[in-house]
């Protein structure tokens, strides 16, 4: 999906344009969205639902499905970490509401909306809009914090992979 989004900013940008005629790319900061999605009702459900099923695996002495589900979390965890300090992709919660970015799209009056951090070059004709607050209130409409999250995000650059990784909680 982002190859086909790269590809079509690459074909937009690069194509001929009417003299200042602007294409506009929508973006985000992933990292906004991930933190928000993690907060969501809808992960503290899935999350919930694991524990409970970790909670019944341990009372059954069902030790392997046990470590299946401390293997997950462990999983998700790290996943979480790439995704809300890094640049990792939140492709899981953007399908979730893929069905609202076409509007999102229309009113900001841009061709192609993407993660901020997957755009490596852009033209002289492109201009970029942030859609962070607007896609994050699709992720978690009763998100209050959301203003304070994308501010104190946009306070730090992104760690590497590497930084994450390496780091223990």
């Amino acid at each position: 999906m982002v190859g086909v989004v790269a590809a079509t900013v690459f074909v937009m940008a690069a194509a001929p344009q009417t003299k200042g005629t602007k294409v506009r790319i929508g973006g985000y900061d992933s990292r906004v969205i991930a933190v928000v999605g993690a907060q969501s009702a809808g992960w503290g459900a899935e999350m919930r639902k694991k524990m409970q099923e970790k909670h019944d695996a341990e009372k059954a002495g069902d030790l392997v499905k046990v470590k299946e589900l401390e293997a997950w979390g462990e999983r998700m965890q790290q996943n979480a970490h790439l995704k809300a300090f890094g640049t990792a992709p939140v492709t899981e919660i953007m399908e979730k509401i893929k069905d609202k970015l076409p509007k999102i799209a229309a009113e900001a009056n841009v061709c192609v909306i993407v993660s901020k951090w997957q755009i490596d070059f852009k033209a002289d004709n492109a201009e970029t809009v942030d859609l962070t607050e607007k896609i994050a209130g699709l992720v978690d409409p009763n998100q209050k914090n959301l203003k304070n999250i994308v501010e104190e995000m946009g306070k730090h650059k992104p760690a590497s992979e590497e930084e994450i990784l390496s780091h223990k909680d």
